[in-house]
């Protein structure tokens, strides 16, 4: 996997929240089954999430994601790795980033 020079924004809900608001970041790594995001909302791992992008001609709303991993960086970002639940995503996503990077 390899960091684009572009980074795809999104937002993100809690949808087992404990009064937590929503947040936003950028995917500084994005994959079909998920991908790497930079964020100033706290993050830990376990959290699940439900994201919304736009990334290779595919929209993803609400979509359910698992926190793998979590670190700070020197910037203060939480860091995370996460994976799509829906595999109706990541089979759209798959074809639409083989589709971008065919072109």
């Amino acid at each position: 996997m390899t960091s684009s020079p572009r980074h795809v924004p999104l937002s993100f809900v809690f949808p087992e929240s404990d009064g937590r608001m929503e947040g936003w970041g950028r995917f500084v790594e994005l994959h079909a089954k998920g991908g790497r995001v930079a964020t100033l909302t706290r993050l830990a791992k376990g959290d699940v999430v439900r994201l919304s992008f736009e990334a290779a001609s595919e929209k993803a709303e609400l979509s359910r994601a698992d926190v793998l991993k979590v670190f700070r960086d020197l910037d203060g970002y939480f860091v995370a790795e996460l994976r799509f639940l829906d595999e109706g995503l990541q089979a759209r996503l798959a074809k639409a980033l083989v589709a971008l990077l065919a072109s």
